[in-house]
């Protein structure tokens, strides 16, 4: 946009703990059949089943870390349901036969997936970018999650997982960055698409600096790592450059033109401001600004400009181009699209108060769009917004499919925020799915 952020996982801290990775348990053994005839010897029982823990998403819990509860980081959903019991064996003959052996207890059936990639996948929404820097978003993704540059002396690294399905490598991020500061070089898409993010491509016409690598401290001590862009201090209000990743012309399969789309990003309450734009998603090919509707992109922000919800924010708000909304009304002579305005352009969409929230949005490019928000700690999501017309003018939507994080469709300077992990989908999601995303996501940030 241009101007005219059960079960609990917890993560091993930095440096002193000791990050101690789970793995799934082996399956339990059919029960011992015994069957005797009168005076008979027991017959033996079923052999076991083959099938794993079932109930579990997440592997078996490591040792405990020294200052902080025990380390868990397994695989995710390896659990399958428990393997059910041989058979009674056959009761021995009155003369004192051996019983004849039990049969073999069955398998057990493989848990679905509770990780936000695979549940959307079932539903038939699948990712087709997803981007995190706490865990992988796919049970069977084993790749980089991001790509660390430390200061000092410019070196880079990959920093991915501690097992397929599991949590970010602290260990190999704290040796890596001890000492110094790091940046983050690159975030990685694990759907397989290649929607990687990077500081700059061949579109870049408008230069952006690295992304900070900061760090969020959960309830139990551990820091896990933030993308951070700087800009809520009052000195930094305004700033010349942003700090951005980008793939502006070489993304495969994100929504184009009028294609329905879901988004949704972790967001951190510090950080935000009132500046243009801290956007994460779908963005124009190139860094200018291609006019209504050529971006859909999310943000969280205390941006009033163009619109703004009750309250003082911040909000969750979609970048539609020559326009942040919070609904579909804008303030009048903001220089918006040809829509419907007020004096100050408020919409029914409650201000956000959370350290770490959890927003979605949803469209389907020409009469329909939501938005929602949750605490990434608990509880359910709420419903800010749920709308039957996209802004006057907008209808039907021209995205064009590039992707950004910290910057506006144009390259626009001002924003800042704090992202944890994301996801573009094909499609409007369900309720269902909404709340099973949220729901492994408590599973991780939450206390």
């Amino acid at each position: 946009m241009r101007l005219v952020y059960f079960v609990k996982v917890s993560f091993v801290a930095v440096a002193s703990l000791v990050y101690a990775c789970g793995v799934s348990d082996s399956g339990h053994p059919g029960s011992e059949a015994s069957g005797s005839g009168a005076g008979g010897t027991a017959g033996a029982g079923g052999a076991p089943g083959s099938g794993t823990d079932g109930g579990s998403n997440t592997g078996s819990s490591g040792g405990a870390s020294e200052g902080g509860p025990s380390g868990s980081g397994g695989t995710a959903n390896s659990g399958g349901s428990t393997a059910s019991s041989g058979a009674t064996g056959a009761d021995g003959s009155a003369s004192g036969s051996d019983g004849p052996m039990g049969s073999s207890g069955s398998g057990g059936a493989t848990s679905p997936s509770t990780l936000p990639g695979d549940v959307a996948e079932a539903a038939g929404t699948p990712f087709v970018a997803a981007h995190a820097l706490t865990r992988a978003l796919f049970a069977s993704y084993n790749g980089p999650l991001f790509r660390a540059l430390r200061v000092s002396d410019k070196q880079e690294k990959d920093i991915g997982v501690v097992a397929a399905g599991g949590l970010a490598d602290l260990t190999a991020l704290s040796s890596f960055c001890s000492g110094t500061s790091c940046k983050v070089a690159a975030l990685y898409d694990q759907t397989g698409n290649g929607n990687d993010m990077r500081r700059a491509d061949t579109a870049a016409t408008r230069p952006c600096d690295l992304m900070d690598l900061a760090y969020w401290q959960m309830s139990d001590g551990t820091n896990v790592p933030i993308a951070l862009e700087h800009g809520w201090e009052s000195n930094l209000l305004w700033k010349s450059t942003s700090q951005c990743l980008r793939n502006r012309d070489k993304t495969k399969n994100i929504p184009k033109g009028a294609q329905p789309q879901t988004q949704y990003a972790i967001f951190h309450g510090k950080y935000v401001n009132g500046n243009c734009c801290f956007d994460y998603g779908n963005t124009e090919t190139g860094i200018r600004d291609d006019g209504v509707g050529s971006m859909g992109a999310l943000t969280f922000t205390t941006m009033n400009f163009w619109s703004k919800g009750t309250g003082n924010g911040p909000w969750p708000m979609m970048d539609w181009e020559n326009g942040v909304y919070a609904g579909n009304i804008a303030k009048c002579n903001s220089g918006a699209g040809d829509t419907d305005c007020t004096a100050t352009g408020e919409n029914p969409n409650a201000s956000v108060s959370y350290d770490i929230a959890t927003i979605f949005s949803k469209d389907n490019g020409v009469d329909h769009w939501q938005l929602k928000s949750g605490n990434a700690k608990t509880g359910p999501l709420s419903v800010n917004i749920d709308l039957s017309a996209l802004p006057k003018g907008y209808s039907p939507l021209k995205l064009e499919g590039g992707l950004s994080l910290g910057e506006g469709g144009a390259g626009d300077s001002g924003g800042s925020g704090g992202f944890s992990e994301g996801g573009v989908i094909v499609g409007e999601t369900t309720d269902t799915t909404d709340t099973a995303i949220q729901t492994s996501i408590i599973s991780v940030y939450g206390e």
